[in-house]
């Protein structure tokens, strides 16, 4: 069979005995997750609640084919390492108050909110194994990274909004509500990055 671009031999599967003992694969992920919530009374009608949250992780992943795996026979083995780096803050602050009008009663709501993210991903990839023991890259004697080729990623993401509503209630038996958002994002066009819905 011929080689793909890779050097692989994409039709010729490995013997699973040899896949489990000789080919291998894994990830390892350190993750952080905070969330707060805040509220405060000022008076009977009026309340403020803050929210605030982070997801931070950092995952490492190695995909190793031994120099005899038909995966990787014509490229005499490789090894592939990759970082994944990701940072997400999220913001909320909220003021509401409501206040009684004889048999109407009102709730009036107003927020801004921001949600910001981040991922990075690198990787290096090994080939040309100077012995199949080691399970490294210090063992390949080609190497390239993904950022020689072109292929390191960095993704960013804003979103910040404000909201608004308004609920009126006659005597708990009709109810009237309104509400509204506008946001802006960075992933429109800058010549119009916001939304509007109601």
């Amino acid at each position: 069979l011929d080689p793909d671009a890779t050097g692989n031999q994409p039709n010729e599967a490995d013997n699973p005995f040899f896949e489990v003992n000789k080919n291998f694969t894994y990830d390892k992920t350190d993750r952080g997750i905070f969330n707060l919530t805040v509220n405060y009374d000022p008076f009977d009608w009026l309340n403020f609640t803050v929210r605030a949250g982070a997801d931070v992780y950092e995952q490492f992943g190695r995909t190793y084919f031994h120099p005899e795996s038909n995966q990787a026979r014509t490229i005499k083995g490789q090894i592939e390492d990759y970082t994944q780096k990701y940072k997400s803050y999220n913001g909320v602050f909220i003021a509401t108050v409501k206040k009684n009008f004889g048999k109407f009663k009102t709730t009036w709501r107003a927020g801004v909110a921001n949600d910001d993210w981040k991922r990075e991903t690198f990787a290096k990839l090994g080939r040309q194994f100077k012995d199949s023991v080691t399970k490294d890259l210090s063992v390949a004697t080609q190497l390239v990274t993904s950022r020689e080729v072109g292929a390191d990623t960095l993704t960013m993401k804003r979103l910040q909004g404000v909201f608004g509503e308004v609920v009126l209630n006659y005597n708990d038996i009709i109810y009237l509500t309104g509400t509204g958002r506008n946001d802006w994002t960075s992933t429109l066009p800058e010549q119009s990055p916001s939304f509007f819905y109601p």
